[in-house]
């Protein structure tokens, strides 16, 4: 199983650069531009963006290489290619009226393939069920691209659920298997579920007595009961939009977890 943080070959040498030979600076020549070889027409536009960060930047192979691993990169997981694979950068003199004495960047690319999705498994789940975990996963399709921003939409609700159940240490850790003749993804999900949570103490710090007693009677938890944060996050909006805590303020809620105990108490400021 190739986990998603392997799952991307990255070839960025820190070898010396091909091409003309800089000149020594005393100061670091600023990169005037990036050109990303190879790469197709429509996906341009996206990796300049995610680049531009680097532009008038002072040149170093270190600070290229840091920017393809995380935010050029990205732009590859969005369109399921993730076995795309940038080559040696290439680094030479440019001038320009815009940036003179700079440096021009070439990276050369190998896109791979855009992979589809052909299966989902679930492993270590006690708490659902693969078809309800399915279920909340719905941004998932079979025969969809299977892209970053579907995987990260999935992850999320999935997480969501749990939570909602007192499960607040849940994280499940997405792994690819790739079949490249047929560009297909098999995706797993290894779930570690963690203990379930319940609702301890509410403790409400500057209020007025009338509005803890209202606040602490319509909490929407009880004691003993799973703790649920979308739930408490739900009643405090329309606490707020009501008017009981319009004048004061949306207030900071503070998470006082219990790992032995498995519970958690939340103290409420109010502003």
């Amino acid at each position: 199983m190739v986990s998603t943080a392997r799952a991307v070959t990255l070839l960025v040498s820190l070898l010396p650069l091909t091409g003309q030979t800089l000149p020594v600076a005393a100061v670091p020549l600023p990169v005037c531009e990036i050109q990303f070889l190879r790469a197709t027409p429509a996906t341009i536009p996206d990796l300049n963006e995610a680049a531009k960060p680097l532009i008038g930047q002072p040149y170093s192979r270190e600070g290229i290489a840091i920017a393809i691993e995380t935010s050029v990169i990205d732009v590859y997981r969005r369109q399921a290619r993730w076995r795309v694979a940038f080559m040696t950068p290439q680094a030479t003199p440019m001038s320009s009226p815009t940036c003179p004495s700079g440096v021009l960047v070439k990276v050369p690319v190998e896109e791979g393939p855009v992979f589809k999705l052909k299966v989902v498994t679930w492993i270590g789940n006690t708490v659902f069920t693969a078809a309800e975990l399915d279920a909340a996963a719905s941004a998932l399709k079979i025969g969809d691209r299977a892209d970053s921003t579907k995987l990260a939409t999935a992850t999320a609700a999935v997480v969501r659920m749990y939570a909602q159940r007192g499960y607040i240490e849940f994280f499940a850790g997405p792994s690819f298997e790739f079949d490249y003749a047929q560009a297909q993804a098999s995706l797993t999900f290894d779930a570690h579920e963690g203990p379930a949570y319940t609702m301890g103490t509410v403790t409400i710090v500057g209020a007025a007595p009338e509005q803890t007693r209202v606040l602490q009677k319509a909490w929407p938890i009880k004691t003993g009961s799973p703790f649920d944060m979308t739930a408490i996050r739900d009643f405090l909006r329309t606490a707020s939009q009501s008017g009981l805590l319009a004048a004061s303020g949306q207030p900071d809620s503070t998470l006082k977890p219990d790992h032995v105990a498995h519970i958690v108490d939340i103290v409420l400021t109010i502003k």
